[in-house]
């Protein structure tokens, strides 16, 4: 009876023994978890905390203060040409300003100019058809049709780019799009109409949007993100961005999946820059894994207790290492040759941190050294191949508005809706990619399409023929 007694104990004693591993295993979780920030995870910075040391401020190395220096040259606003004055006033002086006798009035070639710039009050042209019948001898009455190519739209080309420029760059909402059109502008606009114009939009931007998908396709090197972007009510959908030195492409789809990301890659042969998510590993075998990202996940590792948090540490090590080499290689004072035989020893310790890590590890961080070890040939791309860079900065920029836009609207809720948030995305981006003015190619491509003729190319050949990056065949 007492050795019973006592093997009872013996089995308590290990059960609570293997309760308080596992309670120490989930509150170690929970902490990191709760632990997290924009420094060790893809959580953005507007998430932390205010207890949440700020990152340090780069030091300055000038001794000057900021703003305007003494004695600088000043900088005064550029004049406008004669042409561009709609009223030219002169003032002549007519006294002496020292003795008060009369002036003799008298040409000045080199008076000084003043430009004062206003906005009048705006009244729309407005032009009306009117088609009037008339009485044959025989008894008919015949009445006059609208000319040819006249469209049925109200709104003329300029009048629809102001407002898709208004909710599609701008990102207003449609009522206050509205409030601007009916007041500042002096135009009747409903919310229909708002919405017939998109419509338009919509038709206008297929072929100029479908040009930009055939030439980022052809290029070398392409930066790719997603975001959320509600598709529907209560309906969650992603907004794929791909971006290139002189163009950008959206693509709203209905989930995260390879099929999604296949929509947006399609042909394309190049060197995808992307974060470690999963559905870029079965779409394409050139590939340069973000280091922005792996950043944060050695961070996240070096916090961790234990063996884990040991090899984390070796890891932030070697990636400053790195980017102290990379820098150097941006910069010019370090060739090519010598980076990739320098980051030689840097690849093999951090493969050799990432085995140890999925092979020793803590059970809770042996997942993540066995993906960043599955990922691993995918690190070191930008190493060898020109025009390629380790981080995917490019496309976080090139989403940034697109997140914006999501934050101040409800979404697209219809197959058009999408499409408009499609292209209108799409043509922004590249136009701004290239210097070129989004509300005048807008105007000039909606006149193409209500014309019958093609729309105003996005890829001029300037702009493929100077591109950094060799294309593909």
């Amino acid at each position: 009876m007492e050795s019973y007694s006592k093997d009872m104990l013996i089995d308590h004693v290990l059960s609570m023994q293997n309760h308080f591993a596992r309670f120490e295993e989930r509150i170690e979780e929970l902490e990191r978890k709760l632990g997290q920030n924009s420094s060790n995870s893809s959580r953005p910075p507007s998430t932390d905390l205010p207890s949440h040391p700020a990152s340090p401020k780069r030091q300055r190395t000038s001794k000057r203060t900021r703003g305007a220096q003494l004695g600088h040259s000043p900088q005064w606003r550029a004049l406008l040409p004669e042409s561009d004055i709609t009223c030219l006033v002169h003032h002549r002086p007519v006294r002496c300003r020292t003795c008060d006798l009369p002036l003799v009035p008298a040409d000045d070639n080199d008076p000084a100019r003043h430009q004062f710039i206003d906005l009048p009050p705006i009244r729309p042209e407005v032009i009306e058809h009117r088609c009037h019948a008339l009485v044959c001898s025989c008894g008919v009455v015949t009445r006059a049709t609208l000319p040819s190519g006249l469209p049925a739209s109200p709104f003329g080309p300029g009048l629809v780019a102001m407002a898709s420029t208004l909710t599609g760059v701008c990102h207003l909402s449609r009522r206050r799009a509205l409030d601007f059109i009916n007041n500042a502008l002096n135009v009747p606009m409903s919310l229909g109409g708002l919405s017939n114009c998109e419509a338009q939009v919509v038709q206008a931007l297929e072929r100029p949007v479908a040009e930009v998908r055939e030439y980022v396709h052809r290029q070398g090197v392409a930066h790719v993100d997603e975001t959320s972007f509600a598709v529907g009510p209560r309906q969650k959908g992603w907004l794929w961005v791909m971006a290139v030195p002189f163009a950008m492409l959206f693509v709203l789809a209905r989930n995260r999946a390879k099929s999604s990301a296949l929509e947006l890659i399609g042909a394309f042969r190049g060197v995808l820059v992307t974060d470690r998510y999963g559905a870029y590993n079965a779409v394409t075998e050139r590939r340069q894994v973000c280091w922005a990202h792996l950043s944060r996940d050695f961070q996240a590792l070096s916090e961790r207790k234990g063996l884990a948090g040991r090899i984390g540490q070796r890891l932030v090590k070697e990636k400053r290492r790195l980017f102290r080499l990379w820098h150097r290689v941006r910069d010019g004072t370090l060739s090519r040759e010598k980076f990739v035989r320098r980051v030689e020893g840097i690849r093999r310790s951090i493969h050799c941190c990432l085995l140890e890590g999925s092979r020793d590890g803590e059970s809770g961080a042996r997942g993540t050294f066995a993906e960043l070890l599955k990922a691993e040939e995918w690190f070191w791309t930008f190493v060898t191949e020109p025009g390629v860079e380790p981080t995917n900065n490019e496309a976080e920029r090139c989403i940034r508005g697109a997140v914006l836009w999501r934050k101040g609207s409800f979404g697209a809720f219809s197959e058009r809706g999408g499409r408009y948030v499609e292209r209108m995305l799409t043509v922004t981006g590249t136009c701004r990619k290239q210097g070129r003015q989004v509300y005048e190619y807008l105007r000039d491509a909606i006149a193409a399409y209500r014309g019958g003729w093609d729309a105003p190319s996005l890829v001029p050949a300037c702009a493929q023929s100077s591109s950094p990056y060799q294309e593909t065949a």
